[in-house]
């Protein structure tokens, strides 16, 4: 149930954004794709860092600084917040930006616990403030085709793996408490991707997680449908770079690979070349980044609730949450 809207409210030409979280991807994805977007305009940058704060201050020497949310909230120039701090400040902060009325982007995971998410979902229907998951590969032209044809027919059976290669990692990012590890960071974008967006409905799930260079750090997931087909998950920070999908149904079987653009289907040869042109210019060669905020954006100025909520971001939770009972009792946990 979305109860997502902006009652009474109406805004100008541009929605006032503010971001809270400097970080690598503010810097080198969100401010680029909101820079070039002329229904945005972003009004505030908050972070408990001055050095990421004067990084992102070169690409919006306009923007005021702040070096808390809490702080940023007090302007009254700002329509909207995208939060983009680390994992284990999702919840809070997502529950601030709803507190104060403002509309929502919160960078996947939704939180770094179950509990946290169930809490800020509560919240989020019991106020005015639309909310989205930045679950953005939604987004991606690639997977939007992909999904067409997985919904043609039921999924018999469906592999994915999603893993990097190994590198220096934040502090935050090498320990599960403070919003660490592969499930959080990697198999919450393919739980969601499989569950809403593929329509791979789970009843249990199955796995083993291990600790190779940092905590919890890759994981082997098996999702199981009330129908008995499965799908086989992999996940890793410290292995190859990898993004693919494969599923089988009554049509056929049918791969993809996100970081393999050519994978995108030929025809017809206009919407190839599209796809490339957008793939090209987009950060970190991306396109689903400026469109996912893109969708936001308009969801806020025509008060209609946006394409991907935080009931999305629970459901990717409850899967991360049994992954890790069931990696804990070492057998299977029914959702």
């Amino acid at each position: 149930m979305h109860h997502l809207f902006l009652n009474h409210l109406s805004y100008p030409q541009q929605v006032r954004i503010g971001i809270a979280g400097c970080g690598q991807l503010t810097q080198q994805v969100h401010l680029p794709c909101l820079i070039g977007l002329s229904s945005a305009a972003i009004v505030a940058i908050a972070d408990t860092s001055t050095q990421r704060l004067n990084a992102c201050a070169v690409l919006v020497p306009s923007a005021l600084r702040f070096d808390s949310l809490e702080d940023m909230l007090t302007e009254p120039k700002l329509d909207a917040v995208l939060v983009a701090t680390p994992t284990g400040d999702h919840a809070r902060h997502a529950s601030l930006v709803l507190a104060a009325g403002k509309a929502l982007y919160l960078e996947k995971p939704m939180a770094s616990s179950l509990s946290e998410a169930e809490q800020l979902l509560v919240q989020a229907q019991s106020c005015d403030a639309l909310a989205m998951m930045g679950f953005n590969y939604r987004f991606n032209p690639l997977l939007i085709h992909a999904g067409k044809l997985a919904s043609q027919a039921p999924i018999q059976e469906f592999k994915s793996t999603f893993s990097l290669a190994p590198k220096q990692l934040p502090g935050w990012k090498t320990q599960r408490q403070t919003g660490g590890g592969v499930l959080l960071d990697l198999a919450s974008h393919h739980f969601d991707l499989i569950s809403n967006h593929f329509g791979f409905k789970v009843s249990a799930v199955e796995a083993t997680i291990t600790s190779d260079q940092s905590e919890e750090d890759t994981a082997s997931v098996t999702l199981y449908a009330p129908t008995g087909a499965t799908a086989l998950c992999s996940f890793s920070l410290c292995s190859g770079e990898v993004d693919s999908f494969s599923f089988r149904n009554a049509n056929g079987s049918f791969g993809f690979s996100r970081y393999n653009p050519w994978s995108y289907p030929l025809l017809p040869p206009q919407n190839f070349i599209k796809y490339h042109l957008e793939r090209y210019r987009s950060p970190w060669k991306e396109p689903s980044f400026r469109r996912s905020l893109s969708a936001w954006i308009q969801a806020i100025q025509q008060h209609t609730p946006p394409p991907v909520s935080l009931s999305d971001g629970l459901e990717a939770m409850r899967l991360i949450d049994a992954a890790e009972r069931s990696s804990v009792l070492k057998r299977r946990v029914l959702i």
